[in-house]
């Protein structure tokens, strides 16, 4: 039986709900931690590779569901969950 990694990805665009995303998402990489015992803990990062092809995100466009705004400083949560 083969492992299966369900990732849910979760944007809060205006500040009150957030509007899950995760049938966008093409890709995600994410990276944390440490090199080595004796390195220092640096920041975590999150790459996300989405399907824009409508401009559901893109800000200032006229097609634009989400994207009335300039999306910096949104609050994105990635979680995922393994099955099998």
């Amino acid at each position: 039986m083969s492992a299966t990694i369900i990732t849910t990805v979760q944007v809060k665009f205006d500040g009150s709900g957030v509007t899950d995303i995760s049938d966008r998402v093409k890709s995600c990489s994410i990276s944390y931690g440490r090199q080595r015992t004796l390195d220092e803990f640096g920041a975590g990062t999150c790459t996300l590779v989405l399907n824009n092809s409508d401009n559901y995100i893109t800000p200032g466009h006229s097609d634009s569901t989400q994207g009335n705004t300039q999306l910096i400083g949104r609050e994105v949560r990635v979680s995922a969950a393994v099955t099998g």
